[in-house]
């Protein structure tokens, strides 16, 4: 679901630290969060495509004119940037956590941004 709320300026987000306590784009600790890391990693992971394409699925339904146009894989970033845009770069360590399904390495360039207390429930 994509949602638009307009907050009160003293609720607004206003750096990256609120960011994090929202938002996160990383697989979980599966032995610190189980059920948080099991949604993640059934669906919250965006699928091959790009150069990583899987030979079987030739045409994800993300690609435009031969690219991602979600921008899958995202890179590696260790902490969140926030103000770019109005929009921030969520924190993708290259902490080595990864999920593999069907022959692919998932990693966090890969997670789908997420609420991790909503999609823990």
């Amino acid at each position: 679901m994509h949602l638009l709320i307009f907050l009160d300026q003293a609720d607004k987000i206003h750096d990256a630290a609120h960011v994090d306590s929202i938002v996160s784009a990383q697989i979980p600790d599966p032995q610190l969060h189980p059920l948080l890391y099991h949604t993640v990693t059934t669906c919250m992971l965006h699928g091959r495509c790009g150069d990583d394409k899987d030979p079987n699925k030739p045409n994800p339904p993300c690609m435009v004119n031969g690219r991602c146009s979600k921008q899958f894989p995202k890179d590696f970033l260790e902490t969140t940037l926030f103000g770019e845009n109005g929009y921030p770069r969520y924190a993708r360590p290259n902490n080595g956590h990864t999920i593999e399904k069907n022959g692919f390495t998932y990693d966090n360039r890969r997670v789908v941004p997420y609420n991790p207390y909503l999609s823990a429930k």
